[in-house]
């Protein structure tokens, strides 16, 4: 028989199980590790995340390291959103209570009348503590939602969904599945707490398996990948907690917008169309939804070009280089790009009639996404440090078997 053994030794500290001798100590820290498990593998390749600055910044953090470079980052990443940007992130907590009091301040919030689903609960009051599951669970019809524990093999523990109806003993809920959105019923659930040495149940809860997820604690969260997020960096306590808590984000595409348009308008500053410039960034200002939904669409665009044309390569090459400029190029003069272009900007009242100079601009924007893939993707094939991430540094490699 074969065993392989998958794990994330970057993951926060393992959760102690006093009924089972558990202490939440790491696995590769028993004394049989080594000679059960002769062969490692380390997966060097991150899948998550693309960008080089973001990738570093995590994979320091996990290893508890805070440099300059890491600093600036973190700063960069400090902003005010847009509206609805802030409103459907979700928002990452140190602890339980934190989370908690956020999510019932986000209930208030919301129309209608609260129903408020009580437990049936039984057993030694401390192992009852410790159940996730809520005694009193409070929920408001379009609540955002999160499984606690796992129904089946699409509807899986974590997943958020939206609260469509409040039945007598139940809800419906609308769940995303492989881009389908599902309306599933979701009935009470008995958790319970089990003594292996005693042999019986010490403590048993039945509830909605389900909470609000506004607010999430870190812990709950290692693993998934997050398109909004907010982090609450104050109780951080865990080494490496706040480097898990950055790794759930897939990128920091609005810095990367926000960094591009700006370099784009600066180069029309102390020019004869300087003032169209300003025009348009109070119109972009007041109506931002729009620039980003173009901007999200040629970033894409440009880079299936250059996954194209570099997939698989460990050194560009100058025939690549001109394969990619000459599929970059034919795209900016063809009709689906200059559609865009007129598409975008006739959802801005108060632009002229002659948008020569609107399109220069979107045109510098194309130029400067275009430069920006090329220098990360230069940066990672020729970088070593982008080959060395997620490996397992010395202090917590697996420790010699003592058999």
């Amino acid at each position: 028989m074969q065993v392989i053994l998958v794990g994330d030794f970057y993951q926060l500290p393992l959760i102690s199980n006093e009924l089972y001798d558990d202490f939440g100590h790491y696995c590769f820290e028993a004394k049989f590790f080594n000679s059960i498990f002769c062969h490692k593998l380390v997966l060097n390749e991150v899948h998550r995340q693309e960008e080089r600055e973001l990738i570093l910044a995590v994979n320091s953090l996990e290893k508890g390291i805070i440099n300059d470079d890491v600093v600036a980052f973190l700063q960069s990443l400090f902003r005010s959103l847009l509206q609805n940007i802030s409103e459907a992130a979700v928002h990452l907590f140190a602890g339980n209570l934190d989370s908690d009091v956020f999510n019932y301040q986000k209930l208030r919030q919301l129309p209608g009348e609260m129903t408020t689903f009580a437990c049936k609960e039984e057993g030694d009051h401390h192992f009852l503590n410790k159940i996730l599951a809520s005694k009193h669970l409070g929920l408001n019809p379009l609540c955002n939602v999160m499984l606690i524990l796992t129904l089946s093999d699409t509807l899986v523990n974590s997943l958020i969904g939206t609260l469509s109806k409040i039945k007598s003993d139940s809800v419906d809920v609308d769940f995303v599945v492989d881009g389908k959105t599902v309306t599933v019923n979701v009935v009470k659930h008995t958790f319970t707490t089990y003594d292996p040495v005693k042999k019986k149940i010490l403590a048993k809860r039945e509830q909605l398996p389900m909470k609000l997820s506004y607010g999430i604690t870190i812990h709950k969260f290692q693993g998934m990948s997050l398109n909004s997020v907010i982090f609450h960096c104050e109780l951080i306590s865990f080494p490496g907690q706040l480097g898990v808590a950055i790794g759930r984000a897939a990128n920091c595409f609005k810095n990367i917008k926000d960094e591009i348009v700006s370099s784009s308008l600066k180069e029309f500053a102390d020019t004869p169309v300087e003032n169209v410039v300003k025009g348009m960034v109070i119109l972009f200002k007041n109506n931002i939804i729009p620039l980003n939904e173009w901007f999200t669409k040629q970033h894409t665009c440009i880079k299936d070009r250059a996954s194209s044309v570099f997939k698989g390569s460990e050194n560009i090459t100058n025939k690549q280089i001109n394969a990619f400029y000459t599929q970059f190029n034919r795209y900016l003069s063809g009709e689906e790009f200059i559609s865009s272009v007129y598409n975008l900007l006739s959802k801005y009242n108060g632009l002229r009639q002659n948008l020569t100079t609107e399109r220069k601009i979107q045109t510098s924007v194309m130029f400067n996404i275009q430069k920006k893939h090329l220098h990360d993707l230069s940066i990672q094939v020729t970088c070593n440090e982008m080959h060395q991430l997620r490996t397992l540094p010395e202090e917590i490699s697996p420790v010699k078997s003592d058999m």
